[in-house]
């Protein structure tokens, strides 16, 4: 600690990180939200389910110490929250890059087609994936890495 303590100097900090705090709530709840909104009724449900389980595992465990809606039950469920809709992303996407790569796979497998053919067939697939994201470049693999 450095200088004389300053009370003034000290409730505006404290004010400060309570307005962060709070617009951080207010973002997570509403990126929650959104979120929720996105899954299928069927992920809906398992959600919920999923969120029941822990409140119940949550309140026998913690019973004497946390009362029901407490921050750490709060991130417990927003933690799982999060990592149902990463899974249900994922698995999504697994399937979109299946998909694209079967029809590319099935082109450069056609025996009936010459191997002009099977790269105009490519191209086609190419062409409606382009379309369907509406992207009109696609960049290399080592574009996408993190640096």
């Amino acid at each position: 600690m450095s200088g004389p303590y300053d009370e003034a100097k000290v409730r505006d900090i404290a004010n400060q990180q309570a307005q962060v705090l709070t617009e951080l709530s207010v973002q997570k709840a509403r990126i929650e939200s959104e979120l929720f909104q996105l899954l299928t009724p069927d992920q809906k449900t398992k959600l919920n389910q999923l969120f029941d389980k822990h409140e119940e595992r949550m309140s026998r465990h913690f019973a004497p110490q946390l009362k029901q809606g407490d921050s750490a039950t709060s991130v417990a469920v927003t933690q799982d929250f999060v990592s149902l809709v990463a899974a249900e992303i994922a698995s999504g996407v697994d399937r979109a890059v299946e998909c694209w790569m079967a029809q590319i796979e099935e082109a450069l497998n056609d025996a009936h087609l010459t191997t002009l053919g099977r790269w105009h067939a490519v191209q086609s697939v190419r062409t409606r994936y382009k379309e369907l994201t509406g992207k009109a470049e696609l960049r290399p693999c080592r574009e996408l890495e993190p640096a």
